[in-house]
């Protein structure tokens, strides 16, 4: 996919629908490789794992080596994996057309006038743990540092500026 990014905001839902489906095809794979893998030295197996594949099949794919994303893994403040020492330039952020509320706490309305980016994939089941259908994303209102889980369907997803641009929602 080829992006404009003289265009802000940009549309990459179906790249990021493709990035969900290719974590839920590995993930029998990297679920038998974690079964023995050395947790005591390399506990950041799965958020590299994760980072590492954002960075290739959807920074590098998207931004044509012309800025970085924001992280994406299992932490809320993972790390990039590739080029460890880049900022982010770019992150991707989530719309809905209809009223969001937190998967977590049903009660909870998604705020409507801030931006929403994207950190991480989830199942709605048990927990919202990590794996597949990764049917939840979850996201992160940055200035505010609050957390929330909404359904992936619900969404739409683009690329921006970090922390600029206007609301998308």
């Amino acid at each position: 996919m080829i992006v404009d990014l003289e265009k802000l905001p940009i549309d990459v839902t179906e790249h990021i629908t493709k990035f969900r489906d290719f974590l839920c095809t590995c993930w029998p794979s990297i679920d038998s490789l974690m079964v023995d893998h050395d947790w005591d030295d390399d506990g950041d197996f799965i958020d590299d794992w994760l980072g590492a594949n954002w960075e290739l099949l959807v920074e590098r794919e998207l931004l044509h080596e012309k800025g970085f994303l924001t992280s994406f893994g299992m932490l809320r403040s993972a790390s990039r994996v590739i080029s460890p020492s880049q900022k982010a330039t770019y992150s991707v952020y989530v719309k809905s057309k209809s009223p969001l509320f937190d998967m977590k706490k049903p009660m909870i309305p998604v705020p409507t006038n801030q931006k929403l980016r994207l950190y991480s994939f989830r199942a709605s089941e048990k927990d919202f743990g990590l794996y597949p259908p990764f049917d939840v994303a979850a996201v992160v209102v940055d200035a505010s540092k609050k957390f929330f889980y909404v359904p992936f369907k619900e969404l739409q997803f683009y690329i921006d500026l970090v922390g600029e641009g206007k609301n998308l929602i």
